[in-house]
């Protein structure tokens, strides 16, 4: 019995001596970003974790050596996780949004408003230069309509050529 534990014990011994020694540094630097994005109905809010991770791995194969030949393994390792995401609805963008589109559509109305009465102010205004060029037009017509007594009326053409 005393030597089956002897021999067990030295076996553990052996097989953890034998075995090669590892021993690792890892180097983490972790960004965190928060994201915000605004539209017209809703703010999404991301918040993202970068890790940048360099991990040296030292490597000592053997036990029993006296000069022992270590073996430097190096790894990048980057990730990038979304720890919170977010969405929320944008009510405040929206009653903004909302009075904008109120106040426009009153300016509009108003605007409307104006050039129909502008627009009929100078149809009125062109009626009357009309009227007055008519009675102006009349007016000359009378006056070379009447001629000097002892000059004879004037005849209408009949063959519309210009020569009586």
């Amino acid at each position: 019995m005393k030597t089956t534990i002897n021999l067990i014990a030295v076996a553990l011994l052996a097989t953890v001596t034998m075995s090669a020694q590892v021993q690792k540094d890892v180097q983490k630097k972790t960004t965190t970003k928060k994201v915000r994005v605004t539209d017209d109905n809703q703010i999404t809010t991301k918040v993202i974790e970068d890790t940048d991770a360099e991990i040296d791995v030292i490597e000592v194969e053997g036990n029993d050596e006296l000069n022992q030949q270590a073996k430097v393994i190096k790894k990048d390792d980057k990730t990038s996780a979304v720890v919170a995401n977010e969405n929320v609805e944008n009510s405040k963008n929206k009653m903004m949004v909302a009075q904008k589109q109120k106040a426009q559509q009153m300016e509009l109305e108003k605007s409307k408003k104006m050039m129909m009465e502008k627009a009929e102010q100078e149809r009125m205004a062109l009626e009357k230069m009309k009227k007055e060029r008519m009675a102006e037009l009349e007016r000359r017509r009378k006056e070379l309509m009447e001629r000097p007594k002892g000059m004879a009326k004037l005849k209408k053409d009949p063959d519309g050529d210009g020569i009586n």
